[in-house]
């Protein structure tokens, strides 16, 4: 994979060099029905195996606010790690 970097939910970057050595599973999303069911099942594997590193990778654009993404992931009971593809 090529060089990339996300930010997550509170502004700390997160970059590909933090993946070394793991497997990783990165699916794009935004706030739409069918996003909220693949997050959701993802979220099941996420909760049954920790062993690859996991991230929902948020595209809303950067004029919604972070604690809005919260909200909707919290109403979509996703609780895996959420980085923002800004």
């Amino acid at each position: 994979a090529g060089e990339f970097a996300f930010q997550t939910l509170e502004g700390r970057p997160v970059a590909r060099q933090s993946f070394h050595g793991k497997p990783a599973v990165l699916m794009w999303f935004h706030e739409h029905p069918a996003c909220q069911t693949a997050l959701q099942q993802l979220e099941a594997v996420f909760q049954k195996d920790k062993s690859a590193t996991v991230y929902g990778v948020c595209t809303e654009p950067s004029t919604v606010d972070s604690s809005h993404i919260e909200a909707f992931l919290r109403d979509w009971n996703v609780t895996l790690p959420v980085v923002r593809d800004l």
